[in-house]
């Protein structure tokens, strides 16, 4: 999910933030989807952040979910404990942004 949208950020297919905006609030989607469709749909689009995406990010985003996202190679590379972390508080504008996320 976060590859497409970080692949389709210089094509902007309006497709690929349909597709990130029908996953996240689906409720049938495993967490972890519906975690990177939300950011995806974000890197898509620039859009302010609506309250239903911070609602589903605060509920779904738990401890274990983010250390398995941190993982993940952020294109910010914010640092290597806490990417997912400082990335999400970059793109919810908690935090200034260091470099585009996407």
């Amino acid at each position: 999910m976060l590859a497409v949208a970080e692949l389709d950020h210089e094509d902007a297919d309006p497709r690929a933030a349909a597709w990130a905006r029908a996953l996240w609030p689906d409720p049938t989607q495993r967490a972890d989807v519906r975690v990177s469709a939300a950011l995806a749909w974000l890197c898509l689009v620039d859009d302010p952040v609506p309250d239903e995406v911070r609602t589903t990010l605060d509920t779904l985003v738990t401890d274990d979910l983010a250390r398995m996202l941190d993982n993940v190679p952020w294109p910010t590379h914010v640092d290597d404990e806490q990417g997912f972390a400082r990335t999400l508080d970059q793109m919810l504008g908690k935090a200034e942004r260091a470099l585009p996320p996407c």
